[in-house]
């Protein structure tokens, strides 16, 4: 009987840089490079501009998916309990404003990960 799959040192090498990522133990050099995204401007109807929408490293969501999944629950309770929080919705600069609040936290805790 032939075993279901063979040996395989990438996706054991991959698994283990996925959980160093997971446990916060990625060297401060490497931050940039999991952090980075990618930039594109959508066209949207005539006379709105063109929004930019940034696409995230997939390395980052296949390390947080499953713990957002994990930590759903206390997820869930922070964002939603007492009331429900929206960030910059109805504000003119709203999203330069969560841009900054963002950037400052990640300077002062340069152990977290912003992810999108």
């Amino acid at each position: 009987m032939q075993a279901w799959c063979a040996e395989d040192s990438l996706a054991e090498k991959i698994t283990s840089l996925f959980i160093l990522i997971a446990a916060g133990k990625v060297p401060p050099t490497n931050i940039p490079l999991l952090t980075a995204g990618r930039g594109v401007a959508l066209p949207e109807a005539p006379g709105v501009g063109l929004p930019p929408v940034v696409v995230g490293s997939i390395i980052l969501r296949f390390v947080g998916t499953p713990a957002l999944v994990q930590q759903s629950a206390r997820t869930t309770s922070h964002f939603l309990e007492p009331k429900p929080l929206q960030f910059a919705v109805g504000l003119a600069g709203g999203c330069e404003l969560m841009i900054s609040a963002i950037t400052a936290l990640l300077d002062i805790h340069p152990e977290w990960v912003d992810i999108p």
